[in-house]
């Protein structure tokens, strides 16, 4: 059963890896943006893992509290990247962002 388990989680995961780098890839960043885009992406990369612990001092219901915390940052970061991407480019980072968002509530055990 715990076999099970874990293969059904490790392929949930390849799933958001797959889903995510195609949405990277439909961006279609180029090399004119690619500098600012991946300082804006690594930025919210590390705010993001970062929300657990940022949430957890001030208590309540964690789970929602990180949820709002993760629309918050992908709200931050899209209009940060509104002055490097195309409207075009930016429907693609938003999706990314959600599937990066529901990814890292999957795995820290919130969903």
């Amino acid at each position: 059963m715990a076999l099970g388990v874990a293969q059904a989680g490790w392929a949930a995961e390849k799933s958001y890896e797959a889903r995510l780098l195609l949405q990277l890839e439909l961006t279609a960043v180029t090399a004119v943006q690619e500098e600012a885009f991946r300082e804006a992406l690594k930025e919210y990369h590390a705010a993001r893992n970062g929300s657990v612990r940022r949430v957890s001092r001030q208590g309540g219901d964690i789970p929602t509290r990180v949820a709002r915390d993760l629309r918050r940052l992908a709200r931050r970061t899209l209009n940060e990247m509104g002055e490097i991407l195309e409207p075009d480019q930016l429907e693609h980072l938003e999706k990314y962002l959600e599937l990066a968002n529901e990814q890292y509530m999957t795995q820290a055990g919130l969903r």
